[in-house]
């Protein structure tokens, strides 16, 4: 094996590594280092306040990548997550910090792999181009993942209809009080015999009361997006000025591959559209 050939091979290892490591800009995993960590960002138009948008961080990890300790009855774990938000001049505009903790009963959950903490929160951020840095610290264990990931924070129209982010749920929730829980797809992936898979979104219209017209295509992203494989339309009467909508996918019966989904909304001349990718195979 001649030195130029082991340079190209060496090269296309530490390609592959790297995509091992950083799988996607949203899902980040760094193992046998730190604890395999899953985030997700939803952009949406907030309440009352057009001159920010909300931005909601979720963050998975799975329960056999963290240390549990032996508390009593329990087993718990400790951890702590910091979100640290640079502008374009990689000047901070915000730095916290959580601590957490969760607990389980049974000794036999702490090595589940499909089982995820699931920690959630909301910021205002004014729109504009930003990184994000991650950090989720296992306490227990004193080991760290970090991830970072440049993201565009967009400005929403409080005098147009507009659209958040499509977010891909394994389960949604639906709570007392009216409100939602959402479970993300840690990697946007749906098993070929999943019974639900959601795909969710929020919408604000300055009108209340009207008609939303809201239109889905769906296109393979091997082909491109030239033909929808699959198409519709729905009209639902909003009650409120802000709403969400969300379908299950697996009604579709789709084939295995990766597929791209556009939804777009309507109010009279007024339109607005989102996309996201994901994927259906094997394994969630």
């Amino acid at each position: 094996m001649n030195n130029k050939f082991k340079n190209v091979l060496f090269l296309c290892i530490l390609m592959l590594l790297a995509e091992f490591e950083l799988v996607h800009s949203q899902v980040y995993s760094q193992m046998k280092v730190g604890p395999r960590v899953y985030y997700r960002f939803f952009k949406y138009p907030l309440k009352e306040d057009f001159t920010k948008t909300g931005l909601r961080i979720f963050i998975q990890a799975p329960y056999n990548d963290l240390l549990f300790v032996k508390e009593e009855d329990f087993f718990t774990s400790n951890y702590e997550i910091e979100i640290v938000i640079r502008d374009k001049k990689k000047s901070v505009v915000l730095d916290k910090s959580f601590e957490e903790s969760f607990s389980v009963v049974e000794f036999d959950e702490t090595n589940s792999d499909s089982s995820l903490i699931l920690w959630e929160h909301s910021f205002k951020i004014k729109p504009n181009d930003y990184e994000i840095e991650m950090i989720f610290t296992d306490k227990n264990s004193k080991k760290t993942s970090k991830g970072k990931t440049p993201i565009t924070i967009q400005k929403f129209d409080e005098t147009k209809i507009n659209i958040s982010d499509i977010l891909f749920l394994d389960r949604i929730e639906f709570l007392p009080d009216g409100e939602v829980k959402l479970i993300p797809s840690p990697k946007n992936n749906s098993k070929i015999d999943d019974k639900k898979y959601f795909a969710y979104f929020e919408m604000y219209s300055p009108y209340k009361e009207k008609e939303v017209k809201i239109r889905y295509a769906l296109f393979d992203e091997f082909y491109g997006s030239d033909k929808a494989i699959k198409k519709g339309t729905m009209i639902i009467t909003k009650k409120d000025k802000y709403d969400y909508f969300y379908t299950n996918l697996t009604d579709l019966n789709l084939e295995m591959g990766r597929y791209v989904l556009t939804y777009e909304i309507n109010q009279g001349e007024e339109r607005a559209r989102s996309t996201s990718a994901f994927s259906v195979g094997w394994e969630g």
